[in-house]
């Protein structure tokens, strides 16, 4: 099997031509790459070319001078638009030069071996560089209209593409971790499941946030290379604390899967391959996904929902209540339990609360209160009738290390 590493997806490995000297910056324009001229630094609106302000009313003795004045600092902006014109396209020409390095590296695979397309791998690379196409034709339009349009990309854009060329490889140079919010049975008050949450530990930006980088790998198409390092991670790691005797062997975890996730075409297998290499039971993986994406992305997705259930693992749909889907075709689909959104919660909707219930009552299926925050959320929602919950007042997402000892405090 022809397989590409990640090295070999640098300008370098796949041969591509070496760069002109004329299109590398000189010495004298060193600071433009330099840290403190990064884009990051970069003004917010780099179309900002009226000179500052001037008095309202200047002296007739002093017309000379004012003219002189204006004369100066037009030439003093007319040196800053240079200079940032300069970080920019410095920043742009190395955007440009890492999105042509997978795209060629993609074309010259396909020109070896059309058959390699049905190779994961190859798809992988070919998703990076459907994805860096658009990149690539973004940044272009941005540098021919730089003259014209100055600010078609603005220093958030240029951030959000370092991110997305950031993600590539993280995995690998292990920057991803896991925490996990336990999930309690509100009958018996024992921990019955964890959720696990993905961070990234960025090497200069810190622990990272998912809503600061799941957006980008979707869009990137780097979310399905991340969603299964995810489940691979969570099965393992749940698995270590089963043959350990660390935890109940009925304990399972669940993982958030992005609507690009289900459009994968072989995710139902590769989940089943990742069970079968860590051996951890079917009943013990939960999968969640979003309102809208169960019940509004139409039979392929009912498909997969009914071969995920056929392995045994069980389906949740998160957030529910908040989404805009049919009710009616809600008993069409393959699912275990409905997660109630936070949102209701917080706000003690407990009629809508309430009705939740007696839909998930009437469809045999189980409820997940989120966003517990208080005692009281706690015994309403007892009384509501839901089985499980989780939230800030039962646990925060946890290391790994801490937790063991959560459930075996909790259980005890």
């Amino acid at each position: 099997m022809f397989l590409i590493s990640d090295s070999e997806l640098s300008p370098r490995a796949i041969d591509l031509p070496e760069p002109n000297p004329f299109d590398s910056p000189s010495p004298a324009l060193a600071t433009a790459s330099s840290p403190a001229h990064t884009p990051a630094n970069l003004p917010a609106n780099l179309s900002a070319n009226l000179p500052p302000n001037l008095p309202q009313s200047l002296p007739v003795s002093n017309h000379l001078n004012a003219k002189d004045h204006l004369k100066n600092t037009a030439n003093t902006n007319s040196n800053t638009n240079i200079n940032t014109n300069i970080n920019t396209s410095v920043s742009l020409g190395y955007e440009l030069r890492a999105s042509l390095a997978s795209i060629h590296g993609a074309l010259r695979l396909l020109t070896r071996d059309q058959d390699l397309v049905t190779d994961p791998n190859a798809r992988r690379l070919l998703r990076i560089a459907m994805s860096n196409t658009h990149r690539l034709l973004s940044l272009a339009v941005a540098i021919e209209g730089e003259t014209q349009q100055p600010n078609v990309l603005t220093t958030a854009a240029i951030e959000r593409l370092r991110l997305a060329s950031e993600l590539q490889g993280a995995a690998e140079r292990g920057e991803f971790m896991l925490v996990y919010q336990p999930v309690i049975c509100l009958g018996s008050g024992r921990t019955v499941g964890l959720e696990a949450l993905v961070r990234w530990e960025h090497p200069s930006r810190g622990l990272m946030q998912p809503n600061s980088f799941i957006a980008i790998a979707e869009s990137s198409g780097f979310i399905a290379e991340l969603g299964l390092w995810v489940i691979r991670e969570a099965c393992t790691q749940l698995r270590h604390w089963q043959l350990t005797g660390m935890i109940d062997p009925n304990l399972w975890v669940s993982v958030n899967l992005s609507p690009c996730q289900l459009l994968e075409p072989n995710l139902l297998g590769q989940c089943e391959a990742i069970l079968r290499e860590t051996e951890l039971p079917p009943h013990c993986l939960h999968l969640e996904l979003t309102e809208s994406v169960a019940l509004d992305l139409g039979m392929d997705v009912l498909a997969i929902l009914q071969g995920f259930r056929q392995l045994g693992i069980a389906i949740y749909v998160d957030d529910f209540g908040t989404g805009y889907s049919s009710l009616a075709r809600l008993h069409e689909f393959p699912i275990d339990a409905l997660k109630i959104d936070r949102s209701f919660i917080l706000r003690e909707q407990w009629e809508i609360v309430r009705m939740i219930a007696l839909l998930a009552d009437h469809l045999g299926i189980q409820i997940v209160a989120e966003g517990i925050e208080s005692a009281h959320h706690l015994h309403t929602l007892q009384g509501l009738g839901c089985q499980m919950a989780q939230g800030f007042l039962i646990s925060r997402p946890l290391d790994p290390a801490a937790v063991v000892s959560f459930i075996q405090d909790l259980d005890s």
